[in-house]
């Protein structure tokens, strides 16, 4: 598979939380077909914790973001470096995730499921989709890899980003 460029609120969620502290929320208009997107992003904006790993692809230069979600508190860390605590607790960015995606202004569209697949033992189904995140970015691509029985998202590609999720025995870092 070739990786797609996203911006999805999900992504926005998982891949970098400054983005989600320094812009304007990004919402979420779903055609009939991506129900099941929708119903993901609402799923992880509602899980008690995670563990999320993005490697991002910058012209051949690899970077590695962790996020953790744990006891209510927001935790990242670049590459190997230390953890830290975010000056966001996890409600808050919950709130700003949930009204994201009502409000809106970006639209996810021509979503396909394309197959099924398992990710570190958890069944999932795969789908396709295209964002229009609105602000004047341009439409993307990417791929989710959704819990059949959780609709979370366990993994998730695009051009230049790599993610996956754990949502089970996460516990909070020492910073």
């Amino acid at each position: 598979m070739t990786p797609i460029r996203t911006t999805t609120p999900a992504c926005l969620l998982a891949v970098t939380l400054a983005a989600a502290l320094s812009s304007p929320a990004r919402s979420v208009e779903v055609d009939a077909s991506c129900a099941a997107v929708l119903k993901t992003m609402q799923a992880e904006t509602s899980a008690q914790s995670f563990h999320k790993w993005s490697e991002f692809d910058a012209g051949g230069r690899k970077t590695r973001m962790e996020l953790i979600k744990a006891g209510g508190s927001l935790y990242s860390r670049n590459g190997e470096g230390p953890w830290s605590k975010l000056p966001i607790s996890a409600a808050e960015l919950d709130k700003k995730n949930a009204e994201a995606l009502r409000d809106g202004k970006s639209k996810v569209s021509g979503c396909r499921r394309v197959g099924l697949d398992t990710v570190d033992g958890t069944p999932t189904t795969i789908f396709e989709y295209t964002s229009s995140p609105g602000g004047g970015l341009p439409p993307t691509k990417a791929r989710a890899w959704i819990g059949v029985a959780d609709n979370l998202p366990y993994r998730f590609e695009s051009a230049g980003m790599t993610q996956k999720t754990v949502f089970k025995g996460v516990v909070a870092p020492k910073p």
